[in-house]
């Protein structure tokens, strides 16, 4: 048995990110200790991290936000897209 690889032809993303992997410290280890959170990075930081509906439900929840931050209505969309689509885990290109 073997598994091919594939070209791949387009990928789109969502106009505005939702966090910044390297500012938002705090929320991702959030995320990391509350479960469904899985990094596909190289050396520089670039690639995918793919996470759980069941861990952004709980930051949306549990997490302290400040009064005027954009995250938690930017994971709301994130969320409901990824419901839509019919998945529990929402991946994130980050560059």
């Amino acid at each position: 048995m073997s598994i091919r690889a594939y070209r791949v032809i387009t990928k789109e993303v969502a106009y505005n990110p939702t966090f910044n992997l390297w500012h938002d410290e705090e929320l991702i280890d959030f995320l990391k200790e509350n479960g469904g959170y899985e990094e596909k990075l190289n050396e520089d930081g670039v690639g995918c991290v793919d996470i759980s509906v069941e861990a952004l439900k709980k930051a949306l929840t549990d997490y302290k936000w400040e009064p005027e931050d954009y995250r938690p209505e930017a994971i709301r969309e994130d969320i409901a897209f990824t419901e839509k689509e019919g998945n529990n885990w929402v991946e994130y290109e980050c560059y």
